[in-house]
């Protein structure tokens, strides 16, 4: 009788185990799907963008993530069809827009997004390769924004190169119909033009040369006569091999 009462024992006392066992195990899957869509007992596939647009803050991420985790919560699943989300829900018409453009936004933001073949959604992680695809889509970006701008730059230099010896020509062809010049002896040093052929015939378009010249940070030199002998170049942007000078002393 006492063998029968201890066997009785060891009997209840495994199956109070067993209970306590399935019990502890099924609290922590539950608590592991609630909380990363775990849901290792089917295939599956990963979804994510080889061109990334931008990788989203921490903040955008886990909006759009708590997003879809209410929604499939809901009923809602999620298949990609030709590279597009698409949503649907045994229980209801239609398709979901607020989860389809969750999943849009993380696949764009560098996520990526794991399905399986029901559609439940198994995680949702930032892709590995995210943040090296973006860097490298961003270094061609800025190398083509840096050759844009040594381009502009260039043209721009062109531009003043071609300034430049515009109006030298303009000068040249002044000083060759006889004007001549000076800057006068106030603080703001104007420019005073005249004809040798007739003292009161000034040169508003010499003026305007020499000014210009001037303001580009280039020399204007004449003799004591007023006649325009040269340029310095003040500026290393400029140099003087590049442009033709002319020979002003004839």
């Amino acid at each position: 009788m006492k063998r029968w009462r201890n066997l009785w024992i060891v009997i209840c006392f495994l199956v109070f185990a067993f209970i306590i066992a399935v019990y502890m195990n099924t609290e922590h899957s539950s608590t592991s799907n609630e909380s990363s869509f775990k849901n290792e007992n089917n295939e599956v596939s990963r979804w994510y963008s080889r061109s990334p647009k931008t990788i989203l803050t921490d903040a955008d991420a886990e909006t759009n993530i708590n997003n879809m985790k209410a929604i499939q919560k809901s009923g809602w699943k999620l298949l990609i069809q030709d590279g597009q989300p698409v949503s649907f829900n045994g229980n209801a018409s239609g398709r979901n827009e607020t989860m389809e453009k969750s999943a849009i936004n993380l696949i764009n933001g560098g996520y990526e997004i794991l399905l399986d073949n029901d559609g439940n959604i198994v995680d949702i992680k930032l892709n590995k390769d995210a943040e090296q695809l973006l860097a490298k889509q961003q270094k061609q970006i800025q190398n083509q924004q840096d050759q844009e701008k040594q381009n502009q730059e260039q043209n721009e230099h062109d531009r003043q190169y071609s300034i430049i010896q515009n109006n030298i020509d303009d000068i040249h062809r002044y000083v060759g119909n006889g004007y001549r010049f000076k800057m006068s002896n106030d603080e703001d040093g104007t420019v005073i033009t005249w004809n040798i052929h007739n003292k009161s015939d000034n040169s508003p378009g010499l003026e305007y040369s020499i000014n210009k010249l001037i303001n580009m940070g280039i020399s204007v030199k004449s003799d004591n006569e007023g006649k325009i002998t040269g340029f310095t170049f003040n500026q290393t942007d400029f140099y003087e091999d590049k442009f033709n000078l002319y020979d002003m002393t004839k």
